[in-house]
Order: C-alpha cells, then structure tokens, then sequence
C-alpha cells in the first residue's frame, strides 16, 4: 500500500480529474435529492405562490372568473354583484397560514405517496380546502353558503387510481446518491493519497479545484437557464395568472441545484487557494 500510494503528480492529478467528473453525476443526484428525496417541491412552489401578493390577486380573479362563466341560475349574478369581494376574499384566503397548511397536506401526502411509498397516502381529501373556499365566500355573501350542500358528496382524490403501485423514487434516490458520493469519496481518497508531498498536492488540489469551479459554474449557469426558459415560457402564455406562476415555480422547483452549484464553486476556489499555496511552498 505503502508504494502503490507513493507521492505522484500524475496520480494524484488523475485522481483528481476522475473524482471531479464523478463530482458532475453527485451534483446533479444531490441536487435532485435535495429536491425530491428529502425536500417537497411541491410545498416549497406552494409557499413561493402563496406569498407573492400578484400571483393571489391573478389567482383569485381567475377562479372568480371561471365561477361566472360556469355558474348557473342566479348564482352568476350574485357573483358578478360580489366581485370585488368575492376576489379580495380568495385572495387574502390564498395567503392565509391556514389555507396553506391544508395544501402542504395535500402536497405531503402526494410526496409520501410518490417517493416513499406511503399506501396509505394515496387516497387525498379535497374537503378541507373547499371548505376554507365556501367559508370565504360566505363571509362576503351569506347565499354562497348553498355551495356547502355539495362538500360532503365530494369524492377523495385517488393517486393509485385502480390500484396502481407507488414509483417509490424516495429509494432510488437515495442509493443513487449513496452509489455516486461513494465513488466520488474513494477517488478523492486516491487522490490525497498519491498527493503526499507539495508538488503533487498542489496539482491535485489546482486541477481537482478546476473542474469543481466549473462544475459549480455549470450548476449555477443551468438553474440561470431554466429559470430563464421558464420566464420564456410564461411570457407566451394567455392567462396572467400562468405568467405569474410558472417562473415563481420553476425558481422554487430549481434551487436546490443553485445551492449545489454555489457549494461546487466556493470548494473548487478553496481547492485553487490550496494548490497556490502548496505550489509556492514547493518552489521555497
């Protein structure tokens, strides 16, 4: 062991290189781990909407909106005579503590059903969140409380549909990422360990800090990108409430891999400040 780890530029500069592309692969699955594995996407766009006053308002007058084109006898009018209220009513309800908790419900349970597998997470109750709705509308308007004849014949939502099985991504995740940081610490071991003098340290820690700063770069450039497209994208569409939406939940959806590419970039610049040293050290 003693000569196989004997110091060596070549070596360690190899190991570095292989251990900073591996980098590549343990980024991105952090980053989707981050994400899915041990975060909620859906609550975190759940959150970033909820708390964008523009994106209420636009909500708010798209559902009233829909209402009266879709409302029967006299109930059109009653909403049309309410309007206003009716939407600064739902707006304010978007943003309240309490309606967002029944999403994250919602959304948790989904995440459970999806990623770990929870059974018992498959079947989701929309009750909770029409009834806060009917609530808010009848604090404008008592002859919206008819609406509540109709909640308790509301069907749950079904996520297994007949009787599908969970894609359990949780697992997989989880030993993809255990799979790619293993290899990444075994190379990176190689790599201090042919790096055992200034020389071949320093290029080890200058080429290995290299790549890292432009993985981070890349990381952080793709998340400027897809936020970028998804502004692209909202920008095409119709309804103003999708404008506002699609890139508070594209940014939401996407930080975790600027968080990884912003990890990548400060540790390949700690790994150019070592190699400088460690080079000026040799030259001494």
């Amino acid at each position: 062991m003693a000569t196989f780890f004997s110091a060596r530029r070549g070596p360690a500069v190899a190991f570095a290189i292989l251990a900073a592309l591996v980098g590549v692969l343990f980024s991105l699955a952090l980053g989707t781990w981050l994400s899915i594995g041990a975060g909620n996407p859906a609550t975190r766009a759940i959150h970033a909407l909820a708390d964008d006053a523009e994106f209420r308002d636009q909500a708010a007058t798209f559902f009233v909106d829909t209402l009266t084109e879709d409302a029967g006898g006299g109930a059109d009018a009653v909403l049309t005579r309410n309007e206003a209220a009716v939407t600064a009513a739902l707006s304010d309800l978007i943003g309240s503590p309490e309606f967002t908790r029944e999403l994250d419900s919602i959304s948790d349970s989904a995440r459970r059903w999806f990623v770990d597998g929870d059974r018992a997470s498959a079947s989701i109750s929309l009750k909770p969140v029409v009834t806060q709705m009917v609530g808010a509308l009848e604090g404008v308007d008592p002859e919206f409380g008819a609406l509540r004849v109709g909640i308790a014949t509301l069907d749950d939502f079904d996520l297994a549909g007949d009787g599908g099985s969970s894609p359990q991504f949780g697992g997989f995740l989880t030993a993809l990422l255990a799979v790619v940081a293993g290899s990444f610490l075994v190379l990176a071991a190689c790599a201090v360990g042919y790096a055992r003098t200034a020389r071949s340290a320093a290029g080890a820690a200058s080429t290995g800090g290299g790549i890292l700063l432009g993985i981070g770069a890349l990381m952080t450039a793709s998340w400027f990108a897809a936020t970028t497209a998804a502004s692209s994208v909202a920008g095409s569409q119709d309804e103003a409430v999708a404008r506002t939406a699609i890139p508070i939940v594209a940014s939401a959806l996407a930080s975790p891999f600027r968080t990884v590419g912003i990890l990548w970039i400060a540790l390949g610049a700690a790994g150019l400040v070592a190699g400088t040293v460690l080079r000026r050290r040799a030259a001494a």
